[in-house]
């Protein structure tokens, strides 16, 4: 099917830099919501033979109708464009991230014709749409792999990573996969050779240096923005560049390949090409990445000089307890950094590869709406990711129940929507993952009626940075002489100032300095009013006027 480029309306063209401005919503589709299981089990009769079930209740997941289903509450909440994890055709070896088809949509969340819909939906509500996207590797069953892997004369051999073994039949290389921690390397007997997978080896890594993969991915990307999809998180994009040479890792780390923590340069290459693509798009795509790498000097080569990235999340924030001292280095360092290069932040606590960050901090709901105040008001893109603005924790599973080959099932259990026995979901049996603690109270349906609670501490504080000029396009400095256990820092803009102030203890502290300042929020009520006295309460965050 070919989609002409759609006519965008003005509030999607009129700003080059929207996702400066915007707070993003990462939906993991599996568990956000499931909108038509009737449909659901028509479809499935046309599952691809491949589909393997990993799980009694694999088929109780998320659908594309869903997430259009719950557009309100997100526009509610006042959210600006939601990220999808892959809804493409998968044999769900890596629950999706193992791509059988780029340009198609899996029986499991929908169909094409359900994308084309939700993107309509979600703009007619001014709420754009960005993919997944995963440049680095294929699934073992992707066409491509598959005339690959069947002879070395075919025609795309050369489209993937192989080599031949060491004199001894040995891998060509000491690389570990991510994951398994076992060789990055499988031997085909057929050919007597080994192809390069840096995760599961039901996922061979593409050859970025051939310019066939080059211009089939090309399409890849044009096929969705056509459809007017808004942009791409690009998974592990810091991968898809390998050295010639693949030699020996030196590294200490047995978590990764070498080519997983180093930089190689042709990724640099492909990531202006990239860039240079989407920019041709009225839309004003937006290009994630995920770089996992962990010092804030690699990641920031990943902007280029404002050509490559337009944002990469900032990873070394999950790595840190819930500490003032830590998270103060943390943005001292990022803006020595980050300005120099004219690089903006994306800010990021939780995601579906990560213990959430209230069951990482050991953190009660205060913990929880403090961090959420942290996040929405640093200079950066704020990404939330589903059901932490309702304060949720990881679900707690026996090894019997784990499904996910990277042990990352805690953080994507299922969305509950209201306190029912089945939460919301028109089903009548448990979905693909057990529901998360304390659904009953931590649900939308509740949530939503309490002004004091976690879900309203992040719409308030979303409307509020929407308002703000300070907030929204502000620079930022951390204010010292106050309490360690304290985070202090000021975003200033041309006409106003205010001063964030976190309290990371649970004993009140005094900070006279902003004695008398309006608070313009507070994360005891979710609303502005009154002055500050002098005292931070405990697990308490304050926002105050001071220009």
């Amino acid at each position: 099917m070919t989609v002409d480029r759609l006519e965008q309306p003005e509030w999607m063209t009129s700003d080059p830099n929207w996702w400066t401005k915007a707070t993003i919503y990462q939906i993991y589709p599996r568990s956000f919501y499931l909108a038509n299981p009737k449909a659901r089990t028509s479809r499935l009769q046309n599952t691809p033979p491949f589909r393997t079930k990993m799980h009694p209740n694999d088929d109780i997941v998320g659908d594309i109708e869903g997430i259009s289903a719950k557009l309100d509450y997100l526009k509610w909440l006042g959210i600006d464009a939601i990220w999808l994890s892959p809804i493409y055709p998968s044999p769900m070896a890596d629950y999706g991230y193992d791509i059988s088809s780029y340009t198609d949509v899996d029986p499991l969340f929908g169909s094409l014709e359900d994308m084309d819909n939700l993107i309509k939906n979600a703009h007619a509500r001014q709420i754009r749409v960005i993919l997944d996207w995963v440049p680095n590797h294929t699934s073992s069953l992707h066409p491509w792999f598959q005339d690959s892997i069947s002879s070395k004369n075919s025609a795309k051999r050369d489209w993937y990573i192989w080599r031949d073994p060491k004199p001894d039949g040995s891998p060509p290389n000491n690389w570990k996969a991510s994951l398994t921690n076992e060789s990055a390397w499988t031997f085909d007997e057929n050919s007597g050779q080994y192809y390069l997978h840096f995760f599961l080896k039901e996922q061979p890594d593409l050859n970025w240096n051939n310019p066939e993969v080059v211009k089939s991915m090309d399409e890849v990307l044009r096929f969705w923005l056509d459809r007017g999809v808004d942009g791409f998180r690009i998974d592990v994009v810091h991968c898809t560049g390998k050295d010639d040479e693949l030699a020996d890792s030196d590294e200490a780390r047995s978590w990764a390949p070498r080519s997983v923590i180093h930089e190689d340069p042709s990724t640099h290459g492909l990531l202006s090409h990239w860039r240079e693509l989407a920019k041709s798009y009225k839309q004003n795509p937006v290009l994630i990445g995920e770089v996992f790498l962990l010092t804030l000097g690699q990641i920031v080569n990943y902007y280029g000089n404002s050509d490559e990235l337009d944002l990469a999340f900032t990873f070394p924030a999950v790595f840190i307890g819930w500490n003032a001292a830590q998270f103060k280095s943390l943005i001292l360092e990022l803006k020595s950094i980050y300005d120099g290069k004219n690089a903006y932040p994306a800010w990021v606590l939780s995601n579906h590869d990560l213990p959430r960050h209230l069951s990482r901090f050991r953190g009660s709901l205060n913990t929880a709406k403090c961090a959420a105040l942290m996040l929405l008001s640093l200079r950066g893109t704020p990404f939330v990711f589903q059901g932490e603005e309702l304060g949720l924790t990881d679900v707690k599973l026996e090894p019997q129940q784990e499904v996910d080959p990277g042990h990352r099932d805690g953080s994507r259990a299922p969305i509950p929507w209201d306190k029912s026995p089945n939460h919301g979901w028109p089903i009548d049996r448990d979905p693909w993952l057990p529901w998360p603690p304390d659904s009953d109270e931590k649900n939308v349906e509740v949530n939503s009626l309490i002004q004091e609670g976690v879900t309203h501490t992040y719409k308030s504080l979303i409307e509020l940075r929407k308002q703000n000029l300070a907030l929204l396009e502000g620079s930022m400095e951390i204010i010292e002489g106050i309490d360690e256990k304290v985070l202090a820092y000021s975003r200033i803009g041309e006409n106003s100032s205010v001063a964030v102030l976190i309290n990371f203890s649970s004993h009140d502290i005094e900070i006279s300095q902003f004695n008398g300042c309006e608070i313009i929020f507070d994360t005891f009520t979710n609303q502005p009013g009154g002055h500050f006295g002098g005292t931070l309460e405990g697990e308490a965050g304050v926002i105050l006027k001071i220009r």
